[in-house]
């Protein structure tokens, strides 16, 4: 049963503005464009914008001294042409029943499009040609960019290779029609662009657009949170005492119709099933995963937690949260294989259920491993008596995007004792096959290109680096301990919606609690917005070491309407669930609905 109870909470969130997508008309008019844009695809290039210089003053200086006169020399003598020669009398060419042909048309130059719309820090752009020459060559394409309007008009199409002071050449990875998105730009300063399309004629015919400006800016709304609402009581629901939400809330509509939950602990995970979300229930007949508990780190079946799941027809894919500890080496607590053990090394594998989820099959070795260290376990570097937490972890739940791929987030963990070059943070990760757990690649920063193999080789499971980079973490999520878990994309601001956990000054004072996030594109985020504020479990800058102060963990977002079997779209109103912590092994889950205004 659900409980409720008055606890009304009204947020002010700023998340990043969407402009409207507009595409220029003949006339070639200069525009600034703010309005709803598409949704680009998540692997349209991502370009920083160049340093644009600025635009130079014109010196004063005195004219040089006009050259003397030059007195011209005297014309030459006029020369007289001989006498003409005798000429024949012109013959007439004979007659002949081909028609003479008309001259090919001159090819006529393209006609370029460009539109662009901005959000927070983040511009996207899309351009084309919709006209060209008759002998339909392919065209390339040069963007350039300024902030002075005036200097961008004048510059010639010819000379858009060299653009002079204040304007910059925008690198282009695709010379083909396409998107892009522009990070990291200031907020609330247009900036103006222009495109050239060339064909592949010798010479080569080109044409250019006008400029086309753009302005980054937030656009604020409120969330309004409700009542909170019991979902689980660890007092009275538990099936033994470590059956405690331990993972973000997930949700699954089965093939009947009725509901697969779960936010539950290792090293045996229970579920709870029900008609509705009103009527929950928890089904303690069978844990549906029992963590091995290997103490073999090449194995990736440690102690295990089912953390994100998604329907297929009657197959359950699994993320699992897989935590290694080791508990023979001498700088680790000897003996002890779960998360009292300081040394950690994390990774995610993968497992499915084809029985409705009342029980999860790992796949076989190394198929089994989503993403792990390039690096194989090494206390000597990795251990040590106070918690020290590496590797990738706590998978987000997994959505599908138009362009056919599944997508999850993943926190990467590390400390300077293991790899300078391993950024912590929120990367974002991809799959074209969930049936297929070593197909899943990180973003590298431009791209989804790293595998994330396990570093060891089989069956001989003996360790070895894999020589792979670490996951970067996607642009402007990268505030220092943001943590996306939960994605939805919401209908009701066009935008991909995250929700995450982080401490923040956004008033030159640290705040603790859940952060909302925006993007178009997956991989560039609008700055996090407190939600709720609250203390978490982990410590550091919110005081929450002493197990007597109450603390919240685990934020997700599910919107109990949502048409879609794994719930991956939310709209103006859906339920925040999260883990309110009371100390020790007592912890609750609950939710609020959390309506959105614009």
């Amino acid at each position: 049963m659900i409980r409720r109870f008055a606890l009304p909470v009204v947020l002010v969130l700023a998340i990043g503005v969407v402009f409207v997508f507009i595409i220029r008309d003949e006339k070639e008019q200069s525009s600034i464009q703010e309005a709803t844009p598409p949704v680009l695809p998540s692997d349209a290039p991502v370009v920083t914008l160049p340093p644009i210089a600025p635009t130079p003053s014109t010196p004063i200086v005195n004219p040089p001294a006009p050259p003397p006169p030059v007195t011209p020399p005297p014309d030459p003598p006029p020369v007289v042409p001989p006498p003409p020669a005798d000429e024949p009398p012109p013959v007439n060419p004979p007659p002949t029943d081909e028609p003479s042909l008309p001259p090919p048309p001159e090819p006529t130059p393209p006609t370029p499009y460009l539109s662009g719309n901005g959000g927070d820090s983040v511009i996207a752009l899309t351009y084309s040609t919709t006209a060209g020459t008759e002998n339909k060559l392919p065209f390339s394409y040069t963007l350039i960019a300024a902030y002075d309007v005036s200097l961008l008009e004048s510059i010639a199409s010819e000379n858009f290779s060299t653009p002079p002071l204040g304007a910059a050449v925008v690198p282009l990875t695709l010379s083909t029609p396409g998107s892009l998105f522009i990070g990291d730009v200031l907020n609330n300063q247009t900036v103006f662009f222009r495109v050239r399309a060339c064909d592949a004629s010798i010479p080569a015919h080109c044409a250019a657009t006008s400029a086309v400006g753009v302005t980054p800016k937030l656009q604020k709304i409120t969330a309004s949170l409700g009542a909170p609402e019991t979902v689980f009581d660890w007092t009275t629901d538990r099936c033994d005492d470590l059956d405690l939400p331990d993972s973000n809330a997930r949700a699954v509509r089965l093939v009947d119709g009725s509901l697969f939950f779960i936010a539950a602990n290792g090293p045996q995970a229970f579920r709870m099933t029900g008609a509705d979300f009103d009527h929950l229930e928890r089904n303690c007949s069978t844990p549906i995963l029992v963590s091995k508990k290997n103490q073999d780190p090449a194995q990736f079946e440690n102690w295990e937690w089912v953390w994100s799941v998604y329907r297929i027809g009657s197959k359950i894919h699994a993320l699992i949260h897989n935590e290694y500890h080791d508990a023979s080496a001498s700088v680790c607590k000897v003996g002890e294989t779960g998360p009292g053990n300081p040394c950690w090394w994390n990774s995610i594998t993968a497992a499915y259920s084809t029985d409705g989820g009342a029980s999860f099959t790992r796949y076989d070795l190394p198929f089994r491993v989503v993403a792990a260290l390039p690096n194989p376990w090494n206390p000597d570097v990795l251990g040590g008596t106070t918690p020290n937490v590496h590797g990738y972890l706590t998978p987000s739940n997994i959505v599908k995007h138009a362009d056919g791929y599944y997508y999850a987030f993943l926190d990467s963990d590390t400390s300077p004792t293991l790899n300078a070059a391993q950024a912590g943070g929120s990367c974002i990760m991809r799959t074209p096959d969930l049936g297929s757990p070593d197909n899943w690649r990180a973003w590298d920063g431009a791209s989804f290109s790293i595998r994330m193999d396990p570093p060891y080789t089989y069956p001989s499971l003996s360790p070895q680096s894999t020589g792979k980079p670490f996951c970067k973490p996607v642009a402007t999520v990268v505030a220092p301990g943001f943590d996306v878990v939960s994605i939805t994309y919401n209908t009701y601001l066009g935008k991909y919606l995250a929700v995450g956990y982080g401490k923040f000054k956004p008033a030159d004072s640290v705040v603790c609690g859940f952060y909302l996030s925006t993007s178009s594109n997956l991989t560039h985020w609008s700055e996090p917005q407190l939600t709720l504020a609250g203390n978490f479990p982990i410590g550091g800058a919110c005081p929450s070491k002493n197990e007597l102060v109450e603390t919240y963990s685990y934020p997700s977002l599910i919107d109990h309407d949502a048409p879609d079997t794994n719930f991956e779209t939310s709209g103006e109103t859906a339920y925040l669930y999260y883990v309110i912590n009371h100390g020790g092994l007592d912890r609750d889950l609950v939710r609020r609905t959390i309506t959105l205004t614009k």
